[in-house]
């Protein structure tokens, strides 16, 4: 399952999000979407800060449809109150697990992880799950430090950075955070930073 984070990443710029859509486009994996995930996307696809014209987005939405399965979903979750965007992703999620049960081949995101971890997201980690569960090698700890140094990031900058770089690494199943996922991390930080 990709959320709509993991799709915007892997049409618009390179990194490990790009490279798992590459895995459903050969076949390696098989993706799941519906109706109010296509929706989503196209929603989301369309904020000012991606620079993207309603003829920019078409040609991505008609490859996603070209290299994922439709689901018709007939019964939404409703479990999560502060995002109820999420509940489309966790039906999706739900439909997954059920078909794996089955024996069909699907490709997961990190949820798995951050629900043994008590979380539903990585988003979702206060300073002690980030202590816990964002262990960094020693060449990841200077790049850090060296962001913050040049770009001027705050405490809470810091602590995105290192739950975005814990799910990069959760797509390589790393246990650690090496210094390319912070890396990429930093970069999209950046974006976030230019378009705001």
């Amino acid at each position: 399952m990709f959320d709509t984070n993991v799709l915007i990443s892997g049409y618009l710029w390179k990194g490990l999000a790009r490279r798992a859509l590459e895995r459903v486009r050969s076949g390696n994996w098989t993706l799941l979407v519906s109706k109010d995930a296509i929706d989503e996307l196209i929603r989301v696809l369309a904020y000012n800060k991606f620079g993207l014209k309603p003829e920019e987005i078409e040609p991505l939405i008609n490859d996603l449809t070209k290299i994922t399965e439709f689901v018709e979903v007939r019964t939404k979750i409703q479990a999560i109150k502060d995002d109820p965007t999420d509940n489309i992703f966790l039906t999706l999620k739900s439909l997954e697990v059920f078909a794996s049960s089955q024996s069909v081949n699907l490709s997961v995101n990190n949820n798995d992880l951050c629900l043994q971890r008590g979380i539903y997201s990585n988003a979702q980690m206060g300073t002690k799950d980030i202590k816990r569960h964002c262990v960094v090698k020693e060449g990841a700890e200077r790049l850090l430090e060296m962001a913050i140094n040049k770009l001027g990031l705050s405490a809470r900058a810091y602590s995105r950075i290192l739950k975005v770089g814990r799910t990069i690494a959760d797509l390589e199943t790393s246990e650690e955070i090496e210094p390319a996922h912070i890396s990429e991390a930093i970069q999209y930080r950046s974006l976030d930073r230019k378009t705001f």
